[in-house]
């Protein structure tokens, strides 16, 4: 009985010595890939005329929620900047903003220092109690429509300052383009953000709609529960099939797994008839080759894609898209380096601002 009491004992032991060098390497594991996929930026903001440093700038990378704000002397510092091609932004309250594009290819810490040019803001004479110019109304109400969507997300969104927008029309042209003065800041109570968007393009041509631009996300305090729940919920709905989680499943190799069908439509049947023949079913691996840094990859295709997603309770959503270019670059978080460089039509055409999701967000 001593006997087996003592063998119980050793392998009791053992079974704990195995249990804790087990949560070890994993804990080890985890530390090691924070520090190998993490990197640091830091650096200086100032303004440009004076070279004073400039205390409460926005310092963020475009499209996450990955940020931090300048000191008193003007120094900030973020640590958790993913490995890859980022831009990065500063921007304050009178000062023209600025975007530095920056690889972070390892641990090494990269030093951004921006100057600032001074923003000349003149006064409108504009009476403020007159009345909005009638035309001016009706392409804000046109660009609302086709900037955010017509989804149900869009319905939970509000553009907080149109004011900032100019536009310029050509009804022969069936051509609106819209400008800013100012970030556009857009708060969606559908996925729990607020966002300000730098617009850098915006045409609605013939019906056909291109615009591209820099974000900033802010996360929503949530009133309640059921707040965090149905935002939770919303993100996800918003994310699966869209074509950043098919683009991400596409650079690392999963696409089947994770419940995308590919196939391909010869270009001059999509444009010449609606009933497709000779459509052929494609290996997504094929699609794709390696970049120029094992953080990017190049997407090749001549013909039309067809991507459809479904996989657990979701609906089928089927997209199609093109390339406008022999190649494109996609980044592994499912990004792509050329914002214009594809068409979309189906389910991705209706992805609009209303689905705008942080590029560091995972379901």
């Amino acid at each position: 009985m001593k006997d087996l009491m003592k063998q119980i004992s050793q392998h009791r032991s053992l079974f704990i010595v195995r249990c804790v060098t087990i949560l070890f390497v994993f804990l080890m594991q985890n530390l090691c890939a924070q520090n190998i996929f993490k990197g640091v930026i830091k650096g200086t903001v100032v303004d440009d005329s004076t070279n004073v440093p400039l205390p409460l700038a926005n310092i963020f990378i475009a499209g996450s929620t990955i940020g931090s704000v300048t000191n008193s002397d003007g120094t900030y510092q973020i640590k958790t900047v993913p490995f890859g091609t980022h831009q990065v932004i500063a921007s304050i309250v009178g000062h023209i903003h600025k975007i530095v594009t920056v690889d972070m290819l390892d641990t090494t810490v990269k030093v951004i220092m921006f100057r600032l040019k001074p923003q000349n803001l003149q006064l409108s004479t504009v009476d403020i109690e007159g009345s909005e110019p009638t035309e001016w109304k009706h392409h804000l109400q046109e660009f609302i429509a086709q900037f955010l969507g017509s989804t149900p997300n869009a319905a939970q969104c509000k553009l907080l300052n149109p004011e900032v927008l100019d536009f310029t029309a050509d009804e022969k042209k069936s051509e609106l383009t819209a400008t800013v003065r100012a970030p556009l800041v857009i708060e969606n109570k559908a996925l729990g953000y607020r966002l300000r968007f730098y617009l850098k393009y915006f045409q609605l041509k013939n019906e056909e709609l291109s615009f591209f631009g820099s974000s900033e996300f802010e996360q929503l305090h949530p009133e309640s529960a059921e707040d965090t729940m149905r935002w939770k919920m919303n993100r996800q709905n918003t994310y699966y099939g869209s074509r950043r989680h098919f683009f991400s499943t596409l650079f690392h190799k999963y696409s089947k797994e994770e419940g995308f069908e590919v196939t391909s439509i010869p270009n001059e049947q999509f444009r010449s008839t609606r009933y497709y023949r000779n459509i052929i079913e494609l290996d997504p691996d094929t699609l794709i080759a390696d970049g120029d840094t094992k953080y990017e990859k190049k997407l090749f295709c001549r013909d039309i894609l067809q991507v459809v997603y479904g996989k657990g309770l979701f609906k089928k959503r089927l997209s199609r898209f093109e390339l406008k270019y022999n190649s494109i670059i996609i980044y592994s978080n499912g990004e792509m380096a050329e914002p214009l460089g594809i068409s979309t039509f189906g389910y991705w055409s209706d992805q609009r601002i209303a689905e705008f999701l942080p590029s560091d967000y995972e379901p």
